[in-house]
């Protein structure tokens, strides 16, 4: 009888210990939301392709590791354009919901970097999620957009200044 009485025991400590943890990871789960984003306008199929989503205007831009909150580098070489001739590329991010920028930068000498010229105006073609600006950087505030737990699909065309 005792050993019924303490199975029963570990039982209903092994349940709580379930519950609790299962709950704790309810309450504590941020509500995810997917973000695609299409880059077009891409003219050669050489070089990277960097996609990057910021969540705060303190980092915008920012192109260290710790800037963006979400980074792809896709390798153009490895992709074949010429199969749907559109110049385009679409990846989704997982994202909590909240406000949002992205930019899209084509590094069309691997370099790892934006190059720009002595005035700082971009060599390589870029773009963000708000209307294109002729002049000076963009804005996180003019680029910026809300991303609800319906998602959301926003495109950036690529534009070179030179």
């Amino acid at each position: 009888m005792k050993t019924y009485t303490a199975v029963k025991h570990v039982f209903f400590i092994l349940a709580s210990m379930l519950l609790t943890a299962t709950l704790a990871g309810t309450v504590g789960a941020v509500n995810a939301a997917e973000l695609t984003i299409t880059v077009s306008g891409i003219k050669q199929a050489k070089g990277n392709l960097y996609i990057r989503v910021y969540a705060s205007d303190s980092q915008w831009l920012s192109q260290d590791e710790d800037g963006p909150l979400a980074t792809e580098v896709i390798d153009l070489e490895a992709l074949d354009f010429s199969a749907n001739n559109t110049g385009e590329i679409t990846r989704a991010f997982q994202l909590p919901e909240g406000t949002y920028a992205a930019t899209a930068i084509h590094d069309s000498n691997k370099n790892g970097k934006l190059d720009s010229d002595w005035r700082g105006v971009p060599k390589e073609p870029t773009g963000t999620t708000g209307a294109g600006k002729k002049e000076g950087p963009p804005k996180f505030s003019e680029s910026e957009f809300e991303l609800s737990s319906q998602g959301s699909a926003k495109t950036i065309r690529l534009s070179q200044y030179q």
